[in-house]
This record gives C-alpha cells, structure tokens and sequence, in this order.
C-alpha cells in the first residue's frame, strides 16, 4: 500500500465521516438556537427548510413514481396516452399562472417572503440556463 492508498483509506474511514458528524452537530446547534431565540434568521431558516422539505418530497416522490409511471404509461392504449399529453401540456401552461397568483397574494401579505421566492426562482432559472448553455 503507498501513500496515495493509504490518505485515500484514512480519508473515508476516518477523517471524512468526522468532519461530516461535526458539520451535521453544527448544524443542529445553528438551528437550535435560532428556533429558541426570536431573531431574523429564523425567518431565513423556516423558509429554507420549507423549500428543503418540498425539494426532498419531489424527488423522493420522482424515485417512487417513475417506475410506476413508466409502467402505467407503456400499458395505456394510444387514446389515454394523448389525452395524458394534453393534460401535462395544459399543466406546465397553468403553472406560471398559478406561480404569479401565488407571488400575488403574497406580495399583499409579506412582501419580503415574496422577493425572496421570487429571487430563488430567478437564480435557478439562471443556473439552468448558464448550465444548458455551457454542455
């Protein structure tokens, strides 16, 4: 065994795992503390996790049901998988529309929640297309 194999092992056995249990106990004790005491990162924290949370429930939800899906959908006769077509269609037509009803009502309650939606969705959107256009 050489060095090279040796700070390899030493590095997923060891070193790698502890930073991780420290990094995940700093965590903790971050938002602990923001949820006993009342200050503004509680509000950045609640949101976060809120947008972590519905990240997890969609893929999660995408592991379990692509198979099914894929499934349901090759046993479906061709009228049904048309129809299906059409209703992902109207679907991804509605959503911006639904997403600007949403910003508008919350715009009128918190607008600070809404900038903040509102600035995470541009973001993204800019990381996906610099990442588009760079492959």
């Amino acid at each position: 065994m050489n060095r090279k194999d040796f700070l390899g092992i030493l590095w997923r056995k060891a070193i790698k795992p502890v930073l991780i249990l420290i990094a995940v106990y700093l965590i903790v004790k971050f938002i602990l503390a923001v949820f006993l005491e009342d200050s503004s990162e509680r509000a950045i924290v609640e949101i976060s996790v809120f947008f972590l949370a519905i990240y997890i429930g969609a893929t999660v939800a995408g592991i379990i049901l692509s198979s099914l899906l894929g499934l349901l959908f090759s046993i479906l006769p061709p009228v049904f998988k048309t129809i299906l077509r059409i209703a992902v269609e109207l679907l991804f037509f509605l959503i911006p529309i639904a997403f600007g009803v949403m910003l508008f009502y919350t715009w009128h309650h918190d607008r600070l929640i809404a900038i903040a939606i509102l600035a995470y969705v541009t973001i993204s959107q800019l990381y996906s297309i610099i990442k588009k256009e760079s492959t």
